[in-house]
């Protein structure tokens, strides 16, 4: 799947994509609650933008939920429940109204499916997966330290 922070969206894309959000929005689970509405709009234009790092709890907090500057994310659950709302609302909606749409909304799952460590051991064996696991895992989280620090990309995973 690609990085959509490094997406270049074009323009084609980018209608079915805003096209398939005002599909979502006036579909029954969403026409009620214009907080879902707005918390959707707003994770999937950062997408299209560019900003996906930007889809943090404290800056959701603020930007979407009208939380004040000293709020907390850890210690205030409102965009992890909200979240949790948004992704079963959008399984709602794909299981019944939008079974046929075609784009998908998604988010990545965060679990190796079946399928995938199917295909994963055709190819590796099960202490080269542990590997590399390991060398994903240490990746993510150099990758959200260099973000936090501000440390700028060095061009080695950019198109």
């Amino acid at each position: 799947m690609a990085d959509v922070s490094l997406h270049r969206w074009s323009e084609s894309e980018v209608l079915a994509i805003r096209t398939q959000l005002a599909r979502i929005m006036t579909s029954g689970p969403f026409q009620q609650s214009h907080r879902r509405q707005r918390f959707l709009e707003y994770i999937v234009s950062e997408a299209l933008e560019g900003r996906i790092d930007r889809l943090k709890g404290y800056t959701i907090g603020i930007e979407i939920f009208d939380k004040p500057t000293s709020f907390d994310p850890l210690t205030d659950p409102i965009v992890r429940v909200e979240a949790a709302r948004l992704r079963d609302k959008l399984r709602e909606y794909y299981e019944t109204e939008g079974q046929s749409d075609p784009v998908r909304i998604t988010r990545s799952d965060q679990r190796v499916s079946d399928e995938i460590m199917a295909s994963l051991r055709s190819h590796f064996t099960d202490d080269a997966i542990v590997d590399l696991t390991g060398l994903i895992a240490f990746q993510n989280m150099s990758s959200k330290f260099n973000s936090a620090l501000g440390v700028p990309a060095q061009g080695f995973c950019t198109k």
